[in-house]
């Protein structure tokens, strides 16, 4: 035996929706309902955004003090905290030009204060951190070169670079778990490592293609329209 219910909610203009017919007719009137219209809610990603700046500091210090549990802590709430940034921007379109830049440095920042001090007390190999540090300095010197040479940069992350990025994320906190001897990941952390290793050179790669296409592209429609 199946049972429907209909719910209705109040939404502008005096209108009511009809949710009766499942998940999908729960638009963004239903986020106006329950109050998430307020403006103050397109702040709160670029808020978080700042938390995670605020938290680098705070995890050097950690680390520098060998207090791994502590550490440890940190970096999950840095990470959950990542999580909630893009998922309220997205569903509440809360996107801004600041967000857009912010949110990737700072988990870059985050990921090379981490990746940087663990180096330095022997938990990560230096062949990784040099090729994390490679990488993000291709990917900041790229977009600087482009921007002065092209024109504006919109940073827009590749599913390939989601993945780089979430796959570093774990590697650093199975490293920090270990370190505070929350569990055990000795078995698991050379895979994981190649796995890394892997994303960093193919996102790596991807990154230098397309941006070097586009950059490629845009010079050769200008010098054709300078000959026309």
């Amino acid at each position: 035996m199946t049972c429907r219910h209909s719910l209705a909610l109040p939404v502008a203009s005096g209108d009511r929706l009809d949710v009766a017919a499942g998940p999908r007719n729960l638009d963004w009137r239903v986020a106006a309902a329950l109050k998430f219209d307020d403006p103050a809610v397109h702040y709160v990603p670029n808020a978080l955004t700042l938390l995670r700046f605020l938290l680098i500091p705070v995890l050097f210090v950690l680390l520098a003090q060998r207090a791994y549990y502590l550490a440890f802590a940190v970096f999950f709430v840095s990470a959950l905290s990542d999580v909630a940034d893009g998922v309220i921007a997205r569903r509440w379109n809360a996107r801004t030009r600041f967000g857009a830049i912010a949110d990737p440095l700072a988990d870059k920042l985050t990921m090379l204060a981490v990746t940087l001090s663990l180096a330095v007390q022997g938990l990560l190999p230096l062949w990784l951190v040099a090729a994390i540090v490679v990488r993000d300095l291709v990917i900041v010197g790229g977009a600087l070169a482009y921007h002065y040479t092209v024109g504006r940069y919109d940073m827009a992350p590749t599913l390939l670079s989601k993945l780089n990025t979430g796959i570093e994320i774990l590697a650093l906190a199975m490293v920090l778990g270990s370190a505070a001897d929350i569990f055990d990941a000795s078995a698991a952390r050379p895979v994981l490592f190649a796995l890394l290793m892997a994303t960093i050179v193919a996102s790596g790669v991807q990154y230098v293609w397309v941006w070097g296409r586009r950059a490629i592209s845009h010079h050769a429609g200008k010098n054709h329209s300078t000959e026309r």
